[in-house]
């Protein structure tokens, strides 16, 4: 069986995977319901006293939604290692480097869906209580929260292909999202300054919630991916020279 084949059989196995589980659906439903939950009290604050805008109001929901999608990633890798099943998985395809290829496919497209879905459901908030929704603005956080969401779900499938352990994992993953670049921007030499501006997490929120970027946002995209790929190598090479289970 030639390695595309393989590949493919394991991606569909993925996919069944992913529906048959609950935990993985419920996760990416809490990031969509945390989001309208926030914009749309976001909008019920600035319909009372005028103190936040539609503009302000509709990244909101995005942005809060992204750790789901980071959270997603690890436990599509980390799942299979606390249920036991990636021993399972491996004796049904031995070839590491396509397990972890099969299951970019799934946490990339439900990384995307939950951002996308994320942002719909804020401008659905935000059009009931405001009653504008900036349509510029809405297509960039439309779009940018589903490429965000897709290549942070990404990023945490390489850190648990990493760490293995699904709690520890998502303490590393979680952590770094929402503290990780703060310090390391905090202890940065002013020279380093822009650099910092391009660590993951920062394009992420940047893309979600419409920001100016110091790159063009394609530019953006590319080295998010860059960041997100690299982590799944690391975690990929990482797998390939260790035991399957911690």
């Amino acid at each position: 069986m030639t390695t595309v084949l393989r590949l493919r059989r394991a991606a569909a196995g993925e996919f069944v995977k992913l529906a048959r589980t609950r935990s993985l659906a419920w996760t990416l439903a809490a990031g969509v319901l945390l989001a309208a939950v926030s914009a749309l009290l976001g909008g019920m604050v600035g319909q009372s006293d005028g103190s936040l805008t539609s503009g302000d109001v509709l990244p909101l929901g995005a942005a809060v939604a992204l750790p789901f999608a980071t959270a997603f990633g690890v436990m599509v890798f980390a799942g299979e290692v606390r249920h036991g099943t990636l021993t399972v998985l491996l004796a049904a395809e031995p070839r590491r480097a396509v397990v972890v290829a099969a299951k970019t496919v799934p946490a990339l497209l439900g990384g995307a869906l939950m951002g996308a879905a994320a942002a719909a459901v804020s401008g659905g908030a935000v059009q009931v209580t405001l009653g504008d929704v900036p349509g510029a603005l809405f297509g960039r956080v439309l779009w940018g929260s589903a490429v965000a969401g897709a290549f942070l779900a990404l990023f945490g499938l390489g850190l648990a292909a990493l760490v293995r352990n699904q709690g520890a994992a998502l303490f590393v993953a979680l952590g770094y999202q929402f503290a990780g670049e703060e310090l390391l921007r905090f202890g940065v030499r002013r020279e380093f300054a822009d650099l910092a501006e391009r660590l993951p997490m920062t394009l992420a929120n940047g893309l979600a919630m419409g920001d100016p970027l110091p790159d063009a946002r394609g530019v953006a995209v590319a080295i998010l991916a860059a960041w997100s790929l690299g982590a799944v190598v690391v975690g990929a090479l990482a797998f390939a020279r260790r035991d399957a289970l911690p």
